[in-house]
């Protein structure tokens, strides 16, 4: 449940009429979205539906069009307001990247402006140890947990929005336990796509992605 000051508050994200084609094809067609100050809504589909693009489109990592987005009341008018918009929303990739460079969690934390909050929940996490090793030595579950610190102490430290894309990837029971807890006292809004039935208990609205639309779950 919603507290009040939620309710009144600007839509912490809200988007229409998104449209996304990939190579041709027809992914979104034309979906609306709107997110309230510290709602938590979980996206489920089939493979290949379109939740990674939604949520890809949404940080601009990918072409999409729109009628009009808004994160906490910013219109993204441009290249440089999505940039702007961005700085408030916390991330959590799929399938992240880094390549041979020897990157480490705490050079994550520090561009997030969250070392401190993330390297708390890191050690909740159990990969405190870790946040000066290089991400590229770390095992997938590990890293998973790291990215999930990075993420949670953005959030912990200036609100906004989380956008998830199956953060339970790797996770073993305790880990997803612990991710249950950080995603239902959260009080920052999220967007999290998930196979993980589990998690949906953590939020207050689950929708579908069908046929490239949005449909209530």
């Amino acid at each position: 449940m919603l507290d009040s000051s939620a309710l009144a508050a600007a839509p912490a994200l809200s988007v229409s009429s998104l449209r996304v084609n990939i190579s041709g094809a027809t992914v979104l067609g034309g979906v609306d979205l709107s997110i309230r100050a510290g709602e938590r809504v979980a996206v489920l589909g089939m493979n290949g539906a379109g939740k990674s693009s939604l949520l890809r489109s949404l940080l601009g990592l990918i072409p999409a069009q729109w009628r009009g987005l808004t994160i906490e009341g910013v219109p993204v008018t441009s290249l440089a307001s999505h940039r702007r918009a961005r700085r408030r929303v916390a991330r959590v990739p799929q399938s992240p990247a880094f390549g041979d460079f020897p990157v480490t969690a705490r050079d994550l934390f520090d561009l997030a402006n969250a070392r401190a909050e993330a390297v708390k929940v890191s050690r909740r996490l159990g990969v405190g140890e870790l946040v000066d090793v290089p991400v590229r030595e770390v095992s997938g579950g590990q890293l998973q947990r790291l990215l999930l610190s990075r993420a949670f102490g953005q959030i912990t430290r200036s609100g906004g929005l989380l956008l998830a894309d199956e953060p339970s990837t790797g996770l073993d029971s305790r880990s997803l336990g612990l991710l249950h807890s950080l995603l239902s006292k959260s009080n920052a809004a999220a967007l999290v796509v998930t196979h993980d039935e589990r998690l949906l208990s953590a939020c207050h609205r689950v929708i579908r992605v069908e046929s490239g639309q949005l449909v209530d779950a």
